[in-house]
């Protein structure tokens, strides 16, 4: 399949010690999605399901905590377009016009879509599945934030909402999923805020956030890598800022072959990475894993990396085989 990383060279980076330095760098990765789909979805829809909630139009009042829902129709666009942008479906349609029928419900409820119903969206909307957006409860509530621009605690509004989605496919009698998270948003207190705003900003948020439990997404992650000291390592460390990571795995190995102690520990750590960043993360960890047993005869801060990045290469691999599944049908498209 297609390489998973891109690699992000162009990072500041930071000396951590004297001689030998400690330096960071950032890469982007692609992550596995929450949620992983039959291969046959390859079109998908989103609807609007949520109730038009006339709560959330007034302004905000300080000193009074209000729940009320979120922007339906921002929420699910948003959604859409988030999936769109994405690639990963054949074809994403929106549905925004309202589904939901009895607005005298509590904000905690929500009216599942029907098998009928899904056979006739999937029929006229020519897809595989529907994402049914059915609730985005917001919670507001007085709070002091820290501003970095003044350099002081201001008034906000801390407004906390809980998503609620389910997928639902033609042939079955409930939903195939569903998907529920929950976070927080701070807006800045002024006469000219309300409600609404804050129903649509906090829609905005959470329709690009939910697309990242839906589909793979990219995400930047911070790897750590030994720098400096001897030549080797050095004009390593230029080739790797140039992006030549094959002349800096060639220095990495000559050091490793002809140095001992703790020049050959790090240059197995250096190594670990470089294979990492090849997608081989069983060649990694047998390189961490030598790193670790050369890192006995070195300092404790060396020990805590290697074991810090062991964590994440476990992370990894198993965020590897996960993501592999979820990508196949692009694998499945080439042949």
């Amino acid at each position: 399949m297609q390489k998973l990383q891109l690699i992000v060279i162009a990072v500041a980076m930071g000396v951590l010690t004297s001689c030998s330095s400690i330096r960071l760098m950032s890469i982007e990765q692609l992550q596995p999605a929450q949620t992983t789909f039959p291969d046959q979805v390859r079109r998908v829809a989103v609807v609007n399901n949520m109730p038009d909630d006339e709560r959330n139009s007034g302004s905000y009042l300080r000193s009074r905590t209000k729940d009320f829902e979120g922007d339906g129709k921002t929420f699910s666009q948003r959604l859409a377009d988030a999936l769109a942008e994405g690639r990963y479906f054949d074809k994403v349609v929106i549905c925004d016009s309202l589904l939901y029928e009895d607005n005298d419900s509590l904000p905690q409820k929500f009216h599942p879509l029907q098998p009928g119903q899904v056979n006739q969206l999937t029929n006229d909307l020519e897809v595989d599945m529907i994402i049914a957006v059915d609730r985005l409860f917001i919670r507001n509530a007085d709070a002091r934030i820290y501003n970095d621009d003044y350099g002081l605690l201001i008034d906000a509004v801390s407004s906390k909402y809980t998503s609620l989605l389910h997928l639902y496919v033609p042939g079955r009698e409930k939903a195939l999923a569903s998907l529920s998270h929950a976070d927080t948003l701070h807006f800045q207190l002024t006469v000219e805020l309300t409600n609404r705003e804050i129903a649509e900003k906090t829609a905005d948020y959470a329709g690009t956030k939910e697309a990242a439990y839906l589909i793979p997404f990219w995400k930047e992650v911070q790897r750590f890598y030994y720098d400096g000291g001897i030549s080797d390592f050095r004009d390593a460390g230029v080739a790797l800022r140039e992006n030549n990571w094959e002349e800096a795995h060639r220095l990495w190995s000559k050091v490793y072959d002809t140095r001992k102690g703790k020049s050959k520990m790090r240059s197995a750590y250096n190594i670990a990475l470089y294979y990492e960043l090849k997608d081989d993360l069983d060649q990694a960890m047998e390189w961490i894993d030598k790193a670790e047993v050369l890192a006995k005869e070195t300092n404790a801060s060396d020990k805590q990396l290697i074991a810090y990045y062991q964590t994440s290469l476990t992370q990894r691999k198993a965020d590897i085989s996960k993501l592999n599944i979820q990508m196949q049908r692009f694998d499945e498209q080439k042949e």
